[in-house]
């Protein structure tokens, strides 16, 4: 006989946020395709023309790459609301997307004891007073 495990607080959101996340992903898996191949590398200028630098380096280290989890949430807002949204709007989501999911898991990774109470008291507007 197997004993019965307690839902715990994370349990319950890892639950909750995989319950919400769950619908609106699974039809992008429908929607995935392979990546595209590496663009072969530039061949040597011919003589007399000098060889030009690309616009901008792929892949810097000032720019941080998103996580899977935001790639695919950004993913889901282009499928759902993509043709009302133009490429540097959809860019401005994915970085909103990604600055959220940063600091989520910094406040996951911050210790709070169980016995915490809330910093605030929440009190009805009219409500008996104190």
């Amino acid at each position: 006989m197997t004993e019965p495990t307690e839902l715990t607080r994370r349990g319950f959101a890892k639950a909750a946020v995989a319950a919400v996340a769950v619908p609106i992903l699974a039809p992008l898996a429908a929607c995935t395709t392979t990546p595209p191949a590496e663009a072969p590398a530039p061949a040597a200028a011919p003589t007399g023309q000098a060889a030009t630098p690309s616009a901008a380096p792929q892949g810097t280290n000032d720019e941080k790459q998103p996580s899977p989890l935001a790639r695919a949430l950004t993913d889901a807002i282009r499928v759902q609301y993509g043709d009302r949204m133009n490429d540097e709007q959809m860019a401005k989501v994915g970085r909103s997307i990604a600055g959220g999911l940063d600091t989520a898991e910094r406040l996951r990774r911050y210790p709070l004891p169980i016995a915490a109470e809330p910093a605030f008291v929440y009190r009805v507007a009219g409500g008996p007073p104190r």
